[in-house]
């Protein structure tokens, strides 16, 4: 009778080996297979579901502090992930599923910590999603160390976290190490004017950064003064998102002036702020001397038929806007009948939204009627 062969991970033919792995999951792969031995990790370097693994969603999963060690480990040797998205990602020791509260802050800061040294080893990385992550000072304090060491990241999501002024300056700070952002979104953190004076301070220098979010927070007047400094000097943003905030007619001011000045922003979105008719004015004078402004958002404010007739003055002479959205204001018949008489000769402005508007009549119809021959898509 023949020796009987014992098969080894050392001598099991490489088919076999793949075969698997196709039926393990990716991060079962990831954690549990790597540093066996030489052998695996060769073969483990050269197996196609994890050359094609580049992004790891852990959003709205329980994790173990134990888990998330063996993932930080994995990762430390990982060179091909770009996207890591931990949103809604629940940390804790505990047999029930907890959310990063003071009674758990210990475990979530040590978490926190293994994720932070992960992404400093991992130089491919180049989108961080902690959207809804629920962060602490201290975890974001860690993570803002992180950052300031990374090299390859492109996009940062901080959207919907409660982040203080201090951690904000930390936070700023680590943006001007990053020489490859380019957006940066902030989204629903309440901030005020210290936390946004930290963080615009940093467009000054910043020479890669193109899309800026800061929409729902309570960015007020002086917020508003303190963005329109850096935002004239800055030379690379093109998107400006100060959607649903506190902007009075002040600050709107603040910011036509900075418009005036920048020579690179094509979209600004200002819906849903306190801008009345004084705000028209200025962003009118603004659009007049801006030769690239593409899109500008006013939809649910306060501007009224003088708005609408000094904006469409400006649309009279301008050659740069492509899309108005001015719905849901104070705008009737007569202010239909400015825009109108003004697209008789505007030749560029592709998209009006005026939905929501308070036009009623039969002569507000017919000027309607006449914008739609001139534009392609006209929204009441």
């Amino acid at each position: 009778m023949a020796d009987k062969f014992t098969w080894t991970l050392q001598t099991l033919p490489i088919e076999l080996l793949y075969r698997i792995l196709d039926h393990l999951e990716v991060l079962t792969i990831l954690c549990s297979m790597q540093n066996v031995c030489t052998r695996i990790d060769i073969i483990f370097n050269t197996y196609h579901r994890y050359q094609a693994f580049t992004t790891l969603d852990l959003s709205r999963t329980y994790m173990s502090n134990q888990r998330v060690q063996h993932i930080a480990n994995a990762l430390q040797h990982n060179t091909t992930l770009t996207t890591l998205d931990v949103r809604n990602t629940y940390i804790g020791d505990t047999e029930t599923l907890t959310t990063l509260t003071l009674d758990h802050f210990r475990n979530a800061a040590e978490a926190a910590r293994h994720l932070a040294n992960a992404k400093r080893r991992i130089i491919t990385v180049t989108a961080l999603d902690l959207n809804g992550y629920g962060l602490r000072d201290a975890e974001v304090q860690v993570l803002a160390d992180a950052l300031q060491k990374n090299t390859t990241l492109i996009r940062l999501n901080l959207e919907d976290n409660q982040i203080s002024a201090e951690v904000a300056q930390r936070i700023a700070n680590a943006i001007r190490q990053i020489t490859t952002l380019t957006t940066f979104n902030f989204e629903r953190n309440a901030i005020e004017d210290m936390q946004l004076q930290h963080i615009v301070n940093t467009l000054r220098n910043n020479i890669t950064l193109t899309t800026l979010n800061v929409e729902s927070n309570k960015i007020d007047d002086i917020a508003a003064r303190y963005l329109s400094g850096p935002l004239g000097e800055n030379t690379t943003i093109t998107i400006l998102n100060l959607k649903n905030n506190a902007i009075h007619d002040q600050g709107v001011r603040y910011v036509a002036n900075a418009l005036q000045q920048n020579t690179i922003l094509t979209i600004v979105n200002l819906e849903s702020n306190r801008i009345g008719g004084q705000s028209a004015k200025y962003l009118a004078n603004a659009l007049r001397q801006n030769t690239t402004h593409t899109m500008l958002n006013l939809e649910r404010n306060r501007i009224t038929n003088v708005g609408a007739k000094r904006l469409a003055n400006t649309l009279r002479n301008n050659k740069t806007l492509t899309a108005l959205y001015i719905g849901w204001n104070c705008i009737d018949d007569e202010g239909a009948k400015y825009l109108s008489s003004a697209l008789q000769e505007n030749t560029t402005l592709i998209t009006l939204n005026l939905e929501g508007s308070e036009i009623r009549n039969k002569e507000g119809e017919y000027f309607i009627k006449e914008m739609t021959m001139n534009l392609s898509r006209v929204k009441l």
